[in-house]
């Protein structure tokens, strides 16, 4: 309490200890005040502050409070990297899904087309074609494993 003409004036304690551990509200954030800038909010004596801050150790309740803060915003900050990451993998699963489905699609396809022109070498095994086809095979086999003309047995 302070003296007012004569009279002890009122302070509210509460508030002004919130004030301080918690810090006020300045535009979109929060300040820590000093003991003189609550006394200025408040009309009361900066020593009378100093002494009750001293009293009931408001100063490590400050600090108690910035570090649960602190810890809240970084949970807070792993909570949406958490998330970001979940939506990220879903919709790298969801490419790839699409991707694979392409991919066995088109194989299908291929595969078709190979079916349908081995069928007609197979029917006209001598056209010039079939023929061109066959060479190319035995081209493109590695080469050890190329065919080599048989050898007459001697007798």
């Amino acid at each position: 309490m302070t003296q007012v003409e004569g009279r002890q004036k009122q302070l509210d304690w509460p508030a002004i200890k919130a004030d301080y551990i918690e810090g006020v509200t300045q535009g979109q954030g929060r300040r820590l005040p000093t003991y003189e800038d609550l006394a200025t909010k408040y009309d009361c004596s900066g020593v009378t502050l100093r002494k009750r801050g001293a009293e009931e150790r408001w100063m490590d309740e400050r600090a108690t409070f910035q570090r649960r803060m602190e810890e809240d915003r970084r949970q807070q900050r792993s909570h949406e990297l958490a998330t970001l990451a979940a939506d990220l993998d879903v919709n790298a699963l969801r490419i790839a899904r699409s991707g694979l489905s392409v991919t066995a699609a088109r194989i299908s396809e291929l595969g078709q087309q190979a079916q349908a022109r081995a069928l007609a070498l197979q029917q006209t095994p001598n056209s010039p074609t079939a023929r061109c086809q066959r060479a190319r095979c035995r081209a493109s086999e590695p080469p050890g494993r190329q065919r080599r003309p048989r050898l007459a047995h001697r007798d």
